[in-house]
């Protein structure tokens, strides 16, 4: 089964620390926790502690508790609501997991929902799946039944950037993150 720690020491990697972006509609930003998104986070408190002293940014690092915080709110909100510990698949869930963090725990669900309708021929490698965001047992049981994880994850990449292109049609503003979606979200399969 895969393994969150796993999955977190990849995506914490493109989440990087204190951002606060203008063009971000997240807002400010600790390690990819959106203010905007998620206000009412308890690590908010003691960033805003932070800015009050000297040497913020670089003393977010130092907050011991903070750092918990910011882990407990992914495993909540991006692992488990997904049920991505029943995920056999170990690349499988870490995309999950991080195009989740990225876009929102529902989309990279209907992704793999979708994805997975896709490849199944007709339901003869896996069952067709309601495509509602939901990471329930019936789509957790059709990802580990897929036997062609390489060709789900090559199809859940292309169904991200397809949302990215979205994304920057629908908002110019937002193409100043359209590099960075790639070089750092997308993976090669």
């Amino acid at each position: 089964m895969a393994n969150f720690l796993l999955a977190y020491n990849i995506t914490k990697k493109a989440e990087g620390g204190w951002s606060d972006n203008p063009k971000d509609r997240g807002g400010q930003t600790w390690k990819g926790v959106a203010r905007n998104m998620h206000p009412k986070w308890k690590g908010w408190e003691l960033v805003d502690n932070a800015k009050k002293k000297p040497g913020f940014p670089t003393s977010l690092y130092k907050l011991v508790d903070l750092q918990k915080l910011v882990l407990k709110f992914y495993k909540i909100h991006f692992w488990d609501v997904n049920l991505l510990d029943q995920v056999q698949n170990q690349e499988v869930a870490n995309e999950i997991f991080d195009t989740g963090v990225n876009m929102g725990p529902g989309v990279p669900v209907r992704f793999v929902q979708r994805a997975i309708n896709f490849l199944n021929k007709g339901g003869q490698l896996a069952p067709n799946l309601k495509v509602d965001g939901v990471c329930g047992p019936a789509t957790v049981a059709a990802i580990n039944q897929y036997p062609y994880p390489t060709r789900l994850l090559k199809t859940l990449n292309g169904l991200q950037v397809a949302r990215y292109v979205e994304i920057v049609e629908k908002d110019p503003t937002q193409e100043v993150f359209a590099n960075g979606w790639i070089e750092q979200r997308v993976s090669y399969v």
